[in-house]
């Protein structure tokens, strides 16, 4: 596919999901569905051809072979179709946003790929503790919808959804990023400067659903615009954040010149921290909304994660420094970007 072409068709494919979102937003509910299932189908077409085109030049191969990745490819398609209403008819918004999610969850089964020399963590860890909390979310939303449990809860599956969605793009993008570096390398692969597309995404994401989320359980409500509330232009932007992540596991080859500054070691260890903070964050809090009588247990386990990832990070940049190669500023980042 020509660059041009591949680049208009992605751009628009981010601004019809986006347009969906707005729309959901100001309750156009069909409409906004509709749209956001067709710029989503599109985003998951290229996914799916990204992933296919990675496994026939050799590069890197399928997480489950060529079966996950095909079986994966229609669950998500399944999903989106079910969230538009297709073949059930209209459905709670909830149970849509369950079904959507578990197509996200098949998209990135479908779009990982099994790359060989990177930490057990990266490998394995990240990515199923991302599918077990989108898991344990829709478990929640199951039980809200048809065994009575209070619906305090839906603010915490938000949380729930939102951390395990960004430990899977993160790890989806990382995986990327390693089969884009083999050698010889191969044409429209994925730009290292989409890297802060990706995590400036997640972070706005994550914070706006704090808020939404916060804001709804303290019952809250602040109109920003006639009829709309705090709590629904923070829901906005998150969904909009996220399709912009989704979006940037298949980027343009077109290099974010803005960012260039952003791409240094200091930085991207930085960026990294922030988004494990928030994530815990998110976490801690949705645990709370939960069950709030154990607030002591969760304060004491939430803090016991922060040293300890603070010190990863920092041995992390000890590492990266004592071992830094005495060679151009490019080599050095891509050598850090191996070792996260």
């Amino acid at each position: 596919m020509n660059s041009r072409v591949y680049a208009t068709l992605w751009v628009t494919a981010v601004i019809v999901a986006i347009i969906g979102v707005v729309a959901l937003g100001v309750r156009s509910t069909l409409d906004g569905w509709w749209l956001v299932a067709a710029g989503g189908s599109v985003l998951t077409a290229l996914a799916i051809r990204s992933a296919f085109q990675t496994t026939q030049a050799r590069v890197a191969w399928p997480l489950g072979g060529m079966y996950v990745l095909v079986t994966a490819a229609l669950l998500s398609y399944v999903a989106l179709f079910a969230a538009i209403g297709i073949p059930w008819g209209d459905i709670p918004f909830w149970a849509r946003v369950a079904v959507l999610v578990t197509g996200a969850q098949a998209l990135f089964l479908a779009a990982a790929v099994r790359v060989t020399g990177i930490p057990f963590v990266e490998r394995v860890v990240v990515p199923a503790a991302g599918h077990l909390l989108l898991f344990a979310g829709s478990v929640l939303i199951v039980g809200v919808l048809l065994f009575g449990v209070p619906w305090v809860v839906t603010y915490a599956v938000a949380l729930i959804y939102a951390t395990g969605f960004s430990a899977l793009a993160l790890h989806t993008f990382w995986l990327g990023q390693h089969a884009d570096s083999v050698v010889p390398p191969r044409p429209f692969t994925v730009h290292r400067y989409w890297e802060q597309v990706l995590i400036v995404a997640l972070i706005v994401g994550l914070v706006s659903i704090a808020i939404a989320s916060i804001t709804l359980r303290g019952n809250v409500s602040i109109d920003l615009a006639p009829g709309i509330s705090q709590a629904r232009i923070a829901s906005i932007i998150a969904a909009s954040a996220a399709i912009i992540a989704v979006a940037t596991l298949v980027p343009p080859a077109v290099p974010v010149k803005l960012l260039r500054g952003l791409t240094g070691p200091i930085s991207t260890i930085t960026q990294h921290a922030v988004m494990t903070l928030i994530i815990l964050n998110a976490l801690v809090i949705a645990l709370l909304f939960v069950i709030p009588s154990a607030f002591p247990w969760i304060l004491g386990g939430y803090l016991t994660l922060l040293i300890v990832g603070v010190m990863i990070e920092y041995g992390m940049v000890a590492h990266a420094l004592r071992n830094r190669p005495e060679r151009s500023s490019d080599h050095a980042f891509h050598s850090l970007n191996t070792l996260l």
